[in-house]
């Protein structure tokens, strides 16, 4: 019988067709740098080169938006790459490696594909943005010019935040295994040499972190793998929430039926530190836990580069003069927490008395349309379809699931981009 991925009820060999993507802020980010970039390039293919494009991160954001970039301006766009890995790893299968039903060389492509699409691809870690002179500055002292620049660059643990993991010998033993690699593969490791009847747990930190369902997904993961092999190994959860923060009922029943007597699910488990010598969790208020393999997934927020750039708004008592809205005329409640996540006033769900702005009323972007370019002699993008919703509104769980993501509806003479969840795989395959 194949494992499920997570407690979604899907095999391994579906998985890929549902990925656990934040559908808004991966095509908001895309469709602005297209509102702002592409105007008129798909009907001037053969002109010259029209501008220069630098992407920072090769991750699922960043990848796809290169490759469309140069796809969707037929190569009349400069597009440059900036990725400090060899090879892209994807995230959101990496808890399958866990539970042994995949190998890390399965989730592992190249950006060959991306190469062979005109697009330069720069091994390297950009370290800091001048807007003002439109350049980002590279680890190895490169600077690469920019017209339009799109910041897709994962996320980056909070330094300090666990006091017993600040030293490279701790992090080598109690993993993260949160960006997808060697970490992955050592933590999978981990699990095998268990004794049977030991203790995995996970420590969960507060919300908003990175891919809400994904410590509940790696839990059952784990489970499964345990159910198996070591049927009296136990899953201990040490959620430092208050409650399970994506698909609740479903992961509680995933629990209580297939993994009863296995999972162990604690709630209000707010790490504090770390005892590596014992593998001992300690908690602001909740008793400690000790495990055989002792899982801490840390706090933390986008990229710094993201941070220094001034693009997120960091909460942590006053406000970073340099950052700067996309959109200004967006609720206050946009702005943005401390681990660059929505903050947790915006997360008011469908509450009507927040207040929305028509499409209509001054300040509502371009950016916040989905474009219609025509072929021919037009220049710029139509403006159609319903306007992207404001935060308020679309974190709201059920927002956008009917819609399908870059899927072209042709009429005439004219290509409509629209926005959903149904095509996911394909357009973001790196390799394509």
């Amino acid at each position: 019988m194949k494992p499920h991925a997570g407690a979604t009820g899907r095999w391994p060999d579906q998985a890929n067709r549902s990925m656990t993507i934040p559908r808004r802020r991966f095509m908001q980010a895309m469709l602005g740098v297209i509102a702002s970039t592409l105007g008129g390039y798909a009907s001037t293919a053969r002109a010259a080169k029209l501008g220069k494009v630098v992407v920072v991160g090769g991750g699922y954001g960043g990848a796809t938006a290169a490759k469309y970039l140069a796809l969707w301006s037929g190569g009349a766009v400069d597009v440059t790459l900036v990725e400090q890995d060899a090879a892209f790893v994807s995230c959101p299968m990496s808890n399958l490696v866990l539970g042994g039903s995949m190998q890390l060389a399965d989730l592992t492509v190249g950006y060959d594909g991306l190469a062979r699409r005109g697009i330069t691809v720069v091994r390297d870690t950009a370290m800091a943005v001048d807007p003002d002179k439109r350049i980002v500055r590279l680890a190895r002292g490169a600077a690469l010019p920019y017209d339009r620049l799109v910041l897709s660059p994962g996320i980056d643990f909070l330094a300090g935040r666990v006091p017993g993991l600040d030293n490279a010998d701790a992090q080598s033993k109690v993993l993260h295994a949160w960006k997808p690699g060697a970490q992955t593969a050592d933590l999978r490791r981990q699990l095998e040499s268990m004794r049977d009847g030991g203790v995995f747990a996970i420590v969960i930190p507060r919300a908003p972190y990175r891919c809400p369902p994904g410590p509940y997904e790696r839990a059952c993961q784990v489970a499964w793998y345990f159910k198996r092999a070591k049927p009296r190994a136990k899953v201990l959860i040490l959620d430092g929430n208050e409650e399970v923060q994506s698909k609740k009922a479903l992961f509680l029943k995933a629990w209580n039926e297939d993994y009863k007597g296995v999972v162990e699910y604690r709630p209000d488990c707010v790490l504090v530190d770390v005892d590596v010598a014992t593998l001992t969790a300690k908690f602001e208020t909740a008793d400690d836990a000790k495990a055989d393999v002792l899982n801490v997934i840390p706090p933390h927020r986008a990229g710094n580069i993201a941070a220094q750039a001034g693009v997120v708004r960091v909460r942590q008592g006053q406000r970073d003069p340099r950052a700067r809205r996309c959109d200004p005329g967006r609720p206050a409640d946009a702005e943005v927490g401390p681990h660059g996540e929505p903050a947790r006033e915006s997360r008011r769900r469908s509450d009507s008395r927040v207040p929305r702005r028509a499409a209509d009323q001054p300040g509502a972007g371009v950016d916040q349309y989905l474009l219609q370019l025509h072929h021919g002699s037009q220049r710029r993008p139509y403006r159609v379809g319903a306007s992207i919703r404001p935060c308020a509104e679309d974190v709201d769980h059920r927002a956008g699931l009917g819609r399908r993501v870059i899927g072209d509806e042709r009429g005439g003479r004219g290509l409509r981009v629209r926005v959903g969840a149904e095509h996911l795989e394909r357009h973001a395959d790196v390799t394509l």
